[in-house]
């Protein structure tokens, strides 16, 4: 049965040839459906904002349709109406892989965004030996169908180009999403989370494990939040998002508390990190971004052994900006001997090294660029003002 809805899905792709592509529409897929965040979010926003003659749609799944503003249409994810509008958008926007029967028409401009940035994590093919042969082919389907990816590093351009089966045109526009980190704006969550304005926010993001169902990160949450308050002050609570893989295997277990809330739901992770005052992760790509703010940022990784041994790391530990614990031990000494000097020194350097590129602009960018791809009778013409990688 599913490889004749895949067939017939297929098919669409081409069947759906015989309507115009749309000038002014534009299709998205953020997470392939799962809630309105990341780059495609903030280059959608910025689109409506400076260009709001454009049409916008999104692929979304069952239970992910709130937070979409009005002026988004939602179709379904991989259903035959968001297969319709992919064939007659003019542009697509995604940060995921496409799926292996989506199909190109001339006429058409693929941007990948990716949801990764400078991260430790290893990827694509970097991780050859520890992803799935579906992954590699859907990796090996979706690259050549690539027309512009988007970076927000040269580290981000040279992963692209070693590790994911790609040769096309990278932009350096920085990353959409950190637009809000560079420059913050209302702060959303303490309202969201019904918090003081004075409250300090420890933001705990462990990432994706392969026996997620097994992992505990065994981080003792009051003790280091009272070690936040021995070193920096105030009143502080957590706010702790799991991994989605994590999520479905943490039912019924006690992690919520007046001290540690529940951010697991929350629909746009940059928000949480724009408007948190610390961050605690292990390996997640999300703790460079929060790093854009010169806040204070602790990697706790008590399994670092067996992650190795799982996915690696691109990275020596002793390369990183910030201290990286093994244990609550650890991780408390880290905090309570932080000194914010040397620690800027540190994520600034190490920002420069890597050529870090986000000045609050890249969405601006993104959807200039956008509008000149579907006002130019030629895609070269709307290339020919940016640098390209």
């Amino acid at each position: 049965m599913r490889s004749i809805k895949l067939f017939i899905k297929s098919l669409c792709f081409f069947v759906f040839r015989i309507f115009p592509i749309q000038k002014n529409k534009i299709f998205f897929d953020n997470y392939n459906g799962r809630s309105f965040g990341c780059n495609p979010k903030y280059i959608a926003e910025k689109l409506h904002e400076l260009y709001p003659e454009y049409k916008i749609v999104f692929q979304v799944q069952n239970g992910f349709e709130n937070g979409f503003p009005d002026y988004i249409k939602l179709v379904k994810f991989e259903s035959i109406q968001s297969i319709y509008e992919q064939v007659t958008s003019k542009i697509w926007v995604t940060n995921v892989r496409r799926s292996i029967i989506a199909k190109k028409r001339k006429g058409q401009f693929y941007i990948q965004t990716w949801h990764g940035a400078i991260g430790v994590k290893k990827c694509e093919k970097d991780a050859l030996d520890k992803i799935t042969p579906q992954s590699i082919k859907q990796a090996l389907h979706d690259s050549p169908l690539i027309d512009l990816m988007i970076s927000n590093s040269g580290f981000c351009t040279s992963v692209y180009k070693r590790a994911f089966w790609y040769s096309g045109k990278i932009a350096e526009f920085g990353y959409p999403r950190n637009d809000l980190i560079v420059k913050p704006k209302e702060d959303v969550i303490r309202k969201y989370f019904n918090l003081k304005s004075e409250t300090k926010i420890l933001f705990y993001a462990p990432t994706f494990r392969k026996d997620t169902a097994a992992w505990d990160s065994g981080l003792d949450i009051k003790r280091i939040l009272k070690a936040y308050e021995n070193k920096f002050g105030g009143h502080w609570i957590c706010l702790l998002r799991l991994h989605p893989w994590a999520k479905k295997h943490c039912k019924g277990k006690t992690l919520y508390n007046e001290y540690t809330l529940n951010a697991t739901d929350y629909p746009d992770i940059q928000e949480l990190l724009a408007y948190s005052d610390s961050i605690i992760t292990d390996y997640s790509s999300c703790m460079f971004d929060f790093l854009i703010s010169r806040k204070p940022a602790f990697m706790f990784a008590p399994d670092i052994k067996n992650y190795l041994n799982e996915r690696g790391l691109l990275f020596e530990i002793n390369e990183l900006p910030f201290a990286c614990a093994l244990n609550n031990d650890e991780l408390e000494k880290a905090i309570l001997d932080f000194e914010e000097p040397s620690y800027l020194k540190k994520v600034n350097d190490f920002f420069a090294k890597y050529t870090l590129k986000d000045d609050g602009m890249a969405s601006e960018r993104c959807a200039d660029l956008i509008h000149k791809l579907c006002s130019s009778e030629q895609f070269e013409d709307a290339l020919k003002e940016v640098e390209l990688c």
